[in-house]
């Protein structure tokens, strides 16, 4: 069950995603998907850095501090019911020590994120979108952290981005994605299918593809991109099992991205999921891990309100 690790940020791929590295930059209405979207200066150095296995504490910190509105937004979030320190944690060092290099660049990338992509055009309320979000990161590390052999950190990431190509399609293209959006609550298409007859593309690829263009690791990559079908995921399924797990659960805990469609079956994901991760696994046992997963997901809601 163990997914094995990339040695670097462009490390190797498994088989169905070396095959995407063959052809060309997809494109949404002619612009290429890393042009859609940048990731700010402070947080491309955090995630350079924390992916060095010499990296320190005090370099992390270092490069946050350039940057006080983020280095406030970082300790809002480590200050949360979401991660729960007994007293208060005030500054950037306290932080790393508590929670650890790699979570707190997830954090630097949870806060940027909320930053750079904006909703301004009533087709979802953005905090709807940033509770699903949240809420697939915090189940997913929840899980990550249960099950053996597995990174909760690392899932957190894949959680928190793995609906990235989604916010693209609504902070970018909101007009054509509202009809997708429209299509789909009349029942007349399911989304993902709906959203590649419009844009050539999937929220899953898409978001694969920014992820890239982002250097984000291939174990994050593959989560993105294979949420919804992690049996395809190569060495890094049960990663895509447990993101998928985590986003079928806010399905049912009801933090659906911002607008009522069943877009996907929670309980067919749910079982699609399981059955990569703990195919084996009774019932009655699936259930007692499932529980402090859903307790994570409702979290996301204190999470969020430490952004606005």
């Amino acid at each position: 069950m163990r997914a094995p690790r990339a040695s670097a940020l462009k490390g190797g791929a498994p088989g169905p995603m070396r095959a995407r590295e063959a052809r060309a930059v997809p494109t949404i209405a002619g612009v290429e998907i890393q042009d859609v979207g940048v990731l700010p200066q402070v947080a491309a150095k955090v995630n350079e850095l924390a992916s060095r296995p010499d990296v320190t504490g005090d370099q992390i910190a270092s490069i946050i501090l350039r940057d006080p509105t983020l280095t406030s937004k970082v300790l809002r979030l480590v200050n949360s019911a979401a991660f729960g320190p007994r007293q208060e944690i005030r500054s950037l060092k306290h932080a790393i020590a508590y929670l650890g290099i790699n979570q707190i660049r997830n954090l630097v990338v949870s806060s940027v994120l909320v930053e750079s992509f904006r909703f301004d055009h009533g087709i979802v309320e953005p905090r709807s979108v940033w509770e699903h979000c949240f809420g697939c990161a915090l189940g997913a590390k929840q899980l990550g952290d249960l099950l053996p052999d597995l990174d909760g950190t690392e899932c957190y990431l894949g959680g928190l981005l793995h609906d990235l190509g989604r916010i693209v399609f609504l902070s970018h293209f909101s007009e054509a994605y509202g009809e997708v959006v429209g299509l789909c609550e009349r029942g007349l298409c399911p989304l993902r299918d709906a959203e590649t007859s419009r844009f050539g593309i999937s929220h899953a690829e898409a978001g694969y593809e920014l992820g890239r263009s982002w250097n984000f690791s291939e174990p994050v990559l593959a989560m993105i991109r294979y949420h919804h079908e992690p049996d395809a995921a190569g060495p890094w399924a049960p990663l895509a099992a447990v993101v998928g797990l985590a986003d079928a659960v806010c399905h049912v805990e009801r933090l659906r991205f911002g607008f009522e469609i069943d877009d996907d079956d929670a309980l067919e994901e749910f079982e699609r999921a399981w059955s990569v991760l703990l195919a084996d696994i009774p019932a009655a046992d699936r259930r007692e891990l499932a529980e402090p997963v859903e307790a994570a997901v409702r979290r996301a809601r204190s999470l969020v309100a430490g952004l606005f």
